[in-house]
């Protein structure tokens, strides 16, 4: 996953965030990450599906800085249907007129601007999106903070491919992200079409980064220093 060398990078710059997201964080590893090494930071966590909600509670039980939400993110609130298939972190919310033949759960929805709301919170240091072809959705949801650069960094997983139909395009959020001032942090974990002898790129985890975000943040001392 994109987040553990995304992670030495942060480190190794000395940036330090104080709010993180991780939006469909399944069973709880990248947040155990995310909390090993930014240990002072407060971490919502976001997973609808009940039994995999469950996992991630146990697995980040004692950790008081992580908040787990049995909860959808997107860019309306309310109810959505989510094709599931055990804890599988390919269980995703269908489509308008899609459909599937495996089991199904309707859970409830947020906008991530709806959220922060709530719980008064005007800046997210890490926002980590991860939702199996609805990444554009949820980070359009964030609205103004969004809008108005409150966030400092976005990962997403984007599609590589015209032949990817389950990825956002890069392209697709290119568009959106360039124009409210984000540019592009860095392309990561970038994956082959699996079943297939195509050499080309299929998928990959972008990240990106507000404009005004002063990098390095802090002096890093060069490592043979005294």
């Amino acid at each position: 996953m994109a987040h553990n060398a995304v992670l030495r990078l942060l480190l190794k710059a000395g940036y330090s965030p104080t709010c993180i997201f991780d939006v469909g964080a399944n069973v709880g590893l990248t947040a155990q990450e995310f909390g090993q090494s930014f240990p002072h930071a407060i971490i919502h966590a976001f997973e609808p599906v009940p039994a995999t909600y469950d996992l991630l509670t146990a697995n980040l039980a004692g950790r008081p800085n992580v908040h787990c939400n049995r909860l959808a993110l997107g860019r309306t609130s309310g109810e959505v249907t989510m094709a599931v298939a055990g804890v599988s972190p390919g269980n995703r919310v269908l489509l308008s007129g899609s459909y599937t033949k495996g089991e199904t759960d309707i859970v409830p929805q947020l906008t991530g601007e709806e959220y922060c709301a709530n719980r008064q919170i005007d800046q997210i240091g890490f926002l980590k999106i991860d939702t199996e072809g609805r990444d554009l959705d949820v980070l359009l949801g964030f609205g103004r903070l969004i809008q108005a650069n409150r966030i400092d960094f976005v990962q997403m997983e984007c599609g590589l491919s015209p032949d990817n139909s389950r990825h956002v395009p890069l392209t697709s959020m290119q568009a959106v992200l360039f124009a409210m001032g984000y540019r592009m942090f860095g392309l990561f974990d970038v994956m082959p079409q699996r079943r297939s002898n195509f050499a080309g790129a299929f998928y990959g985890n972008v990240v990106y980064v507000r404009p005004d975000l002063p990098w390095p943040p802090v002096a890093v001392r060069p490592l043979n220093a005294g």
